[in-house]
């Protein structure tokens, strides 16, 4: 059983070849799904790159170009609603943003111009 195991992975291995596919071990797409962090946290990430914000689909297409990730909608909107309630993130009407007082870059630069001000 364990060499008929090996023989089809090897054949699989060789039609993804031919197909210019790559294949990817569940435990190596753990390894880099956690050291590109969660869901939450390349939301956070994306939207805090969104001045004007987003909606769900334009936060998929975001993790999809930066992350490399398709996260279904079934799987998107609860952790954006999680965020929301934990006040991370807020929503008007579709568009989903990072509030003003969290916007990381926007602090930094506050902090700047009252250090310039500050003299």
């Amino acid at each position: 059983m364990e060499s008929e195991i090996l023989r089809l992975r090897g054949e699989l291995r060789q039609l993804a070849a031919a197909e210019g596919l790559r294949l990817v071990d569940a435990a190596d797409a753990v390894k880099r799904r956690s050291a590109k962090g969660t869901i939450k946290e390349q939301v956070v990430a994306v939207l805090d790159g969104a001045r004007q914000g987003l909606d769900t689909d334009g936060i998929q297409a975001k993790l999809l170009e930066h992350f490399g990730r398709d996260v279904a909608k079934s799987s998107l909107t609860p952790q954006l609603s999680r965020l929301k309630s934990e006040g991370v993130i807020e929503q008007e009407e579709r568009i989903w943003r990072m509030p003003v007082r969290l916007r990381p870059i926007e602090q930094l630069r506050r902090n700047v111009l009252a250090r310039e001000i500050a003299g």
